[in-house]
């Protein structure tokens, strides 16, 4: 009985564990205007600089997964969400790795990493 209710919770800490590592993507609007979706691909620069036409910032989008998901699949996840929000392109703003809590595991601390990574979604205005 007592080994059943130690599988238990070590089941329940598990389920709660990995769920704390789900993708999360975050978005900040900059104005209260609804844009139909943009169809087609989104544009993606990595300095502001290399954009040739006059643009306006709607929204900043942060995105964070835990585990193997690399910078490269969070960057796609920003640009689905731009493009709902109607972004025509977004501009990178960097990318890094985070530690946010840890767990025992065989009496030793195992810190969980989070890839994190933002951008700008952006509206082109000419």
């Amino acid at each position: 009985m007592v080994r059943n209710g130690i599988m238990a919770i070590l089941v329940i800490c598990c389920a709660a564990f990995f769920t704390g590592c789900a993708a999360t993507l975050n978005v900040t609007r900059f104005d209260a205007i609804e844009r139909d979706p943009t169809k087609g691909a989104i544009e993606v620069f990595s300095n502001p600089q290399n954009i040739k036409r006059p643009y306006k910032e709607i929204a900043l989008i942060t995105a964070e997964e835990g585990w193997d998901n690399s910078e490269a699949d969070l960057t796609q996840r920003m640009m689905a969400r731009a493009r709902e929000i109607g972004a025509d392109a977004i501009i990178l703003l960097g990318a890094a790795q985070r530690t946010s809590g840890g767990a025992f595991v065989g009496g030793v601390y195992a810190a969980v990493q989070f890839n994190f990574t933002r951008c700008t979604a952006i509206v082109y205005t000419d």
